[in-house]
């Protein structure tokens, strides 16, 4: 039998919000123990992924928009922002005011704003958030072209309607597939990719499988090979069942 890589986005493609379902959690078990793996990729953070999502039982995590994979349980790549450069970024961050946060490995730092766990000065990185580490930023309001100019001097940015991302060039949910695959011995066109947003275009274009929720934005609908149900009426779960444990 051949062996896939199913990668699931999180937000609109496997939870909603609450929970995730029961035959979602079914098929996934299932291609596992049909020798299949199965990650989780997402533009999270690890430390912003919460614990109900982590117990589904999986076979490893591909985070921060590829910047850390997980295979097994074990760190297999790991990309954080070096301190010089998130002092930077958090020093443009202040003066533009800009409600913002760095993703971290342990949760998220914010800028901006009244959360508990808030920069208001680029030395603290120095001092209290001496021992984040970083896996990528993201801002919650409108970018100006001043500021889409001065991130992309260092990062890729990712704008969707209500926030936009930044990650360090090269890095994508793409390259993590890249990188779980390199690990495992395992090919493109042997990786299902399942998702709903544009922050899962590249990831949908890479894959040989490639699948969007029936809840989809339309340009991801476009692009994938196949569309499945949505997420209220488990899309995921209709695709691992139909693509991969029907072969």
């Amino acid at each position: 039998m051949d062996r896939y890589l199913i990668f699931l986005d999180i937000d609109g493609t496997i939870f909603d919000g609450q929970r995730i379902s029961d035959r979602v959690i079914s098929a996934i078990g299932e291609a596992r123990k049909e020798g299949h793996k199965v990650f989780i990729n997402t533009g999270r953070s690890f430390g912003n992924i919460t614990e109900d999502i982590k117990s589904v039982g999986v076979d490893g995590f591909v985070t921060g928009l590829g910047t850390a994979v997980r295979v097994d349980g074990k760190v297999i790549r790991s990309c954080t922002m070096k301190k010089e450069k998130a002092k930077e970024l958090a020093s443009y961050l202040l003066k533009r005011k800009l409600r913002s946060c760095f993703e971290c490995e342990d949760g998220s730092v914010f800028m901006n704003t009244d959360r508990d766990r808030n920069l208001s000065s680029p030395e603290e990185l120095d001092g209290k958030f001496a021992d984040i580490i970083i896996s990528k930023f993201t801002v919650f309001d409108k970018l100006n072209e001043d500021d889409i100019a001065f991130f992309e001097k260092d990062f890729t940015v990712f704008q969707y309607e209500n926030y936009s991302e930044g990650v360090k060039k090269g890095y994508s949910k793409a390259k993590g597939m890249e990188i779980a695959g390199n690990f495992l011995g395992v090919g493109r066109d042997h990786m299902m990719a399942i998702g709903d947003s544009m922050n899962d275009f590249d990831m949908i274009a890479y894959a040989g499988i490639s699948v969007a929720m029936g809840n989809a934005d339309i340009r991801l609908k476009k692009k994938a090979k196949y569309i499945t149900e949505t997420l209220w009426d488990d899309g995921a779960a209709a695709a691992i069942e139909k693509y991969i444990l029907g072969r």
